[in-house]
């Protein structure tokens, strides 16, 4: 046992469009090396329900949670001085560098 939390994300495969699915989400995600401002997936695995076939994504676990969830909850603001904004614009840099737009 590891003894850590992790993060799932899970999200519904569309017929036709699992080149924009989850688990090439993160099978691109692990073709790169890490980054501080971005988050790292550990694995990925495509299960298939009665309701339909979902990607269940494991990820490091943020105890503030997602950027958007820290935005409501009013504890970041877009002040561009913020440094949470930097680490953003830091990690499309990242992404971009790496041709993942």
């Amino acid at each position: 046992m590891l003894d850590r939390e992790v993060a799932i994300k899970m999200a519904l495969v569309i017929d036709g469009k699992e080149n924009l699915s989850l688990m090439k989400e993160v099978e691109l995600a692990k073709k790169l090396p890490l980054h501080t401002n971005v988050a790292h997936y550990e694995d990925c695995f495509r299960l298939a329900f009665h309701t339909g076939t979902y990607d269940i994504g494991i990820l490091k676990y943020y105890t503030e949670g997602s950027v958007a969830t820290m935005i409501k909850m009013g504890k970041i603001s877009c002040d561009p001085s913020n440094d949470l904004v930097c680490g953003i614009l830091s990690g499309l840099e990242f992404f971009l560098a790496h041709n993942v737009m």
